[in-house]
């Protein structure tokens, strides 16, 4: 069975997980105003161990275009650069998410105050 989940999750999704956990400047824009995402249910128990052996990764939403940079995509170089594979699972009392993240550079130190970067 599997759940799909739209506008709503998407947008959430992109606040909470690529805003502050992944990179400030990625996430993604207009590129996907009309996406569906398929969140599939969850085995009796989950693992949270970064291990996607028990995860239906059959539907990832997948971020790899300029297009769906909301800044700074006049730096971005490709997927090699940044790029990143999502995939999401529920239960009755979660919603599970995971990712691929592919970043030549997965932490850069800037000076300064973070609004200003």
């Amino acid at each position: 069975m599997r759940k799909t989940i739209v506008r709503c999750l998407t947008r959430l999704f992109l606040v909470v997980t690529l805003m502050n956990a992944l990179m400030p400047c990625f996430f993604v824009a207009e590129a996907y105003t009309d996406l569906e995402i398929t969140a599939w249910k969850a085995p009796a128990h989950i693992s949270i161990d970064a291990d996607l052996g028990e995860w239906n990764t059959s539907t990832p939403l997948v971020l790899d275009h300029a297009e769906q940079l909301v800044r700074d995509s006049n730096q971005w170089t490709g997927t090699d650069d940044l790029s990143a594979k999502m995939y999401f699972m529920w239960d009755q009392e979660n919603l599970y998410l995971a990712g691929e993240v592919q970043d030549d550079t997965p932490f850069m130190y800037r000076e300064g105050f973070p609004p200003d970067m």
